[in-house]
């Protein structure tokens, strides 16, 4: 006698099967969880970079002449034994980011037509640039690091360029006559460039 197949038991034990596996698929998939978030700002640091030949109109480096300030020649000329500065001041007042300050000197023209023994420097006159080595491209005469706080309060510095025509050179005056007799003139660029840094600079070694 052939046994009668029980679709209505095989049902509810399917559907009891469902149940459980779903039970335990729930347990498994729950978890603990925590949220926690707050507000905040974001502030913009001030930038300020001010450069300028005076010190109550720090917006402009006006037209030039090295022999404005030179004596026992004729006006706004030079010749051996002259000298004099270019003034020149920055103000970093109230910048909220380390900065870096060059200052750099250039030609614009011809650079054979400079004096052989004409010297530009900033300050005590350790490194003196040859007015023969300028080109195009600029050199450097002076790099200021700055902290984010030195920055704050640099104010009115004095970084004007001292220049001079040396009297007595090594060479003797045959170089200086030369230019004498061809008195020719050459255009020179000042550039004050301030940029950001993005860290404090490290201290200089005592």
């Amino acid at each position: 006698m052939k046994k009668r197949f029980n679709f209505g038991r095989l049902g509810a034990l399917a559907l009891a099967l469902t149940l459980v596996t779903s039970c335990l698929t729930g347990g498994t998939l729950a978890k603990y969880t925590t949220e926690v978030s707050g507000t905040g700002k974001a502030a913009v640091a001030k930038w300020t970079f001010k450069a300028g030949d005076s010190k109550d109109d720090k917006r402009e480096i006006k037209t030039f002449a090295l022999g404005e300030t030179a004596s026992g020649v004729a006006a706004d000329k030079i010749a051996p034994g002259t000298s004099g500065k270019l003034p020149l001041f920055v103000d970093l007042t109230d910048t909220e980011v380390a900065t870096e300050i060059k200052v750099a000197i250039s030609v614009t023209d011809n650079k054979n037509n400079l004096p052989d023994n004409l010297m530009f420097w900033i300050g005590d006159g350790e490194e003196k640039i040859s007015a023969k080595s300028l080109d195009t491209s600029g050199k450097d005469l002076i790099t200021v690091q700055l902290t984010a706080d030195q920055a704050a309060i640099y104010k009115d510095e004095d970084l004007s360029i001292n220049w001079e025509w040396m009297f007595n050179t090594t060479d003797g005056d045959t170089t200086d006559t030369t230019d004498g007799v061809n008195a020719l003139t050459s255009n020179i660029k000042v550039t004050v460039t301030g940029t950001q840094l993005d860290n404090d600079p490290t201290p200089a070694a005592p």
